[in-house]
């Protein structure tokens, strides 16, 4: 298993199944927003850091794979890497594990960026974000990228 830390476990229910028995895609991305929650708590980008500074993320690309089906009862578990960062954006990349096996069930790449919500516009993180940012604040830095990370998505004709 990947050696980034646990950030949100959960369990599929009833509600999370779809026409074709398993969890619904809608539901790993729900799952995987708990987990991005988490990893902005630990960084200081929370609730208070929010209504204190006026300003917030936004997700402004994501990307998803899909590796295994999930059904009801099954357990989740997400482990979440900080894959680089700058003065507005955060990029992370989350791996769901679950299933009886508790396989590879998912992956989600996802590039966040720090807005001030009164303007609606672009923001620079605070100095103090930056400098958690610039050591991890907790998460591995130096682990090799996953490899669907920047994966593109495409059919070759001809």
């Amino acid at each position: 298993m990947n050696e980034a830390p646990v950030t949100h476990q959960d369990t599929v229910i009833a509600d999370w199944i779809d026409y074709n028995g398993h969890m619904n895609v809608a539901y790993y991305m729900l799952v995987f927003d708990r987990a991005i929650d988490v990893v902005l708590n630990r960084l200081g980008l929370n609730a208070k850091y929010r209504e204190d500074s006026g300003c917030t993320l936004f997700a402004v690309e994501s990307h998803i794979t899909y590796g295994q089906e999930l059904f009801e009862g099954d357990p989740i578990v997400i482990r979440s890497r900080i894959l680089g960062s700058d003065d507005k954006r955060l990029h992370l990349f989350f791996h769901m594990y679950g299933g009886k096996t508790g396989d590879q069930a998912a992956t989600l790449e996802t590039m966040l960026l720090h807005i001030n919500a009164v303007q609606r516009r672009a923001a620079l993180f605070p100095s103090s974000i930056l400098e958690t940012l610039k050591t991890g604040g907790g998460f591995r830095l130096d682990a090799p990228l996953p490899a669907e990370v920047g994966r593109v998505m495409m059919v070759k004709s001809g």
